[in-house]
């Protein structure tokens, strides 16, 4: 990594081959416990007499902390990077530090800052002439836009770098095949958010057969997952579950323990929504045991809600609340207010459905106003919930009208007409059945004001239904982005 020159003693030489010898072997854990001290003390002697390798040694470091999930000091060493990179007129030096502090905002979420990097190292990739890096960026620059739920952007994007990926192949052959295949996966993946399944299907299909000419693996077993996700939202479960079987056989064999979890996770939803609940929950358990063996805390929640689910689909409550109230832990632990309030939720779901109204009612406010911080339009739901329990509890007319109401009012600020008319439908007295809608007319008139929302109420429900449905989707494959491309370069 670190080439050898006049102004390095070898003492000096030596302690950076060893900091590149593991990060080589990719033991970013061990750089930053033991070995940047000493790496840190060469790059600031190195700044008179040799700033570009300083350079190089900050970026390496900081890849390293971003990798153990130190963003912040990653940033700070990626900003010196690009600092002496500016210094020395090294335009390319720039582009790469770009790319990496890119690559730390993506990490923490901050997806505009992230935008404004690769935007700005795209725009001195292009000026070098580097068409490679430049569909990189591209790559790059697509990734972020679906995570902000611009998919037509990233969409063309994604094209772009499959353009230029594939013109470089014409010159060059096999230049950047691995660039195609990145391309191929990101396009099926936002096709795929997009609900677009046979567009996803083919993309991944393409993916998976470069990644076997490739020989790449690890690739092979991510490409079977999506090629199985497809198959799975297209109610194809026979094709999904054999998918899944070779992406987790794929997984064992190059002993990737996440990826086997992963696998174990997507086969349960298979069996789930087949209803062998039997089966989903051992293949659950599997997922949560392995999550355990790798301390991912996060993952272990997730399992835990997957099986309080199949638990509450067989109606064995006292099972699925001692689950939730796990994820509801873990959630708290980990300081993840979204997952709190989904465990609040299902925890109420469970206590409703046993006649526990009373600590259902506090749990649906826990998660509303959890939801209500978030800002999420999911307050909504949650108002609905808390409006039936009151009426449950017999409080129906004191307090489930103003709950109901304030679900219809964010229906109808989100422009979701067939929440409007759930809402509506919701804080109607039960006895009331004749009653005619009142309302009604100024439903059809926010309908009729877009053009989207256009038709029949029920046309409007299904639309909704079919929207929400995509929604949720999608959030399956979200950690596989970062195997399709995104990254420093």
């Amino acid at each position: 990594m670190f080439v050898r020159k006049e102004p390095l003693s070898s003492d000096a030489q030596a302690r950076l081959d060893e900091v590149a010898r593991l990060y080589d072997a990719r033991d970013w854990g061990r750089v930053t416990a033991t070995a940047s001290a000493e790496a840190l003390v060469i790059a600031e002697e190195l700044l008179g007499v040799w700033p570009q390798l300083a350079a190089e040694v900050y970026q390496a470091l900081g890849r390293c902390y971003k990798n153990t999930g130190e963003c912040a000091r990653a940033l700070e060493l990626h900003e010196k990077q690009k600092t002496i990179s500016e210094e020395l007129g090294h335009r390319a030096g720039v582009a790469k530090a770009c790319s990496c502090l890119g690559f730390c905002y993506y990490t923490m979420g901050q997806y505009a800052r992230a935008l404004e990097l690769y935007a700005e190292a795209k725009a001195i990739k292009d000026e070098l002439g580097d068409r490679v890096g430049v569909a990189k960026a591209s790559g790059n620059l697509g990734i972020c836009y679906y995570r902000t739920g611009k998919y037509a952007r990233a969409l063309e994007l994604h094209a772009e770098r499959k353009a230029m990926a594939m013109t470089a192949m014409r010159i060059v052959p096999h230049e950047d095949r691995a660039g195609v295949a990145a391309a191929c996966n990101n396009l099926g993946i936002c096709y795929y958010r997009t609900g677009q399944y046979a567009q996803a299907l083919e993309l991944h299909a393409e993916c998976l057969a470069i990644k076997k000419e490739l020989g790449d693996r690890a690739g092979m077993g991510k490409a079977l997952g999506n090629l199985g996700n497809c198959h799975y939202r297209m109610g194809q479960y026979a094709q999904a579950l054999e998918l899944y079987s070779e992406a987790k056989a794929m997984a064992e064999e190059l002993g990737d323990r996440k990826g086997v979890a992963k696998a174990c996770c997507n086969l349960a939803d298979c069996h789930k929504s087949s209803g062998q609940y039997a089966r989903a929950l051992e293949l659950y358990a599997e997922a949560k045991a392995i999550k355990q063996e790798l301390g991912d805390r996060a993952g272990v929640g997730k399992a835990c809600n997957y099986l309080g689910n199949c638990y509450y689909r067989t109606q064995e409550y006292a099972r699925a609340l001692e689950l939730y109230a796990e994820h509801k832990a873990i959630a708290e632990e980990l300081g993840n207010r979204k997952g709190v309030a989904k465990a609040c939720g299902n925890l109420a779901d469970c206590h409703k459905s046993t006649g526990q109204y009373a600590r259902a009612l506090e749990l649906y406010a826990e998660a509303k106003a959890i939801k209500e911080e978030l800002r999420g339009h999911a307050v909504a739901k949650a108002c609905n919930n808390l409006g039936d329990c009151c009426e449950s509890t017999g409080h129906y007319y004191e307090d489930a009208p103003e709950l109901h109401a304030e679900d219809m009012a964010m229906a109808e600020e989100n422009r979701d007409w067939a929440g409007v008319w759930e809402a509506w439908e919701a804080s109607e007295p039960k006895s009331s059945s004749t009653t005619d809608a009142p309302g009604q007319g100024q439903v059809e008139d926010m309908a009729a004001a877009s053009a989207a929302a256009a038709g029949p109420k029920k046309e409007h429900a299904g639309h909704m239904r079919e929207q929400r449905a995509k929604q949720r989707s999608c959030n399956k494959d979200s950690a596989q982005i970062f195997a399709a491309g995104l990254g420093e370069g």
